[in-house]
């Protein structure tokens, strides 16, 4: 996966070579892709806390009875986002 420090590396090539419009292109890239990491990273956080929220309310000690479906079922939700973003941000 390309991150924006290579793309702005490659910003600079392309800048030097005198192909400026290359390189507002992947400059626009870098900052598109610094903008949607910040937002995910946000957005992880605030899931975290819901899923927290979610086994404070559903759990006993920390621990969700297993006779509760929906309260499992929302953990299990939360926690195969939580992964997505995780995958994504590597």
């Amino acid at each position: 996966m390309i991150d924006a420090r290579t793309l702005l590396l490659a910003e600079q090539a392309h800048r030097t070579e005198g192909n400026h419009v290359t390189a507002d292109l992947l400059r626009e890239a870098a900052g598109t892709i610094t903008s949607l990491r910040t937002a995910l990273k946000l957005a992880r956080a605030q899931i975290a806390i819901e899923r927290d929220d979610l086994i404070e309310c559903h759990g006993i000690g920390g621990v969700i009875p297993a006779n509760d479906v929906l309260g499992l079922a929302g953990v299990a939700d939360l926690n195969t986002v939580l992964a997505q973003i995780d995958e994504a941000l590597k």
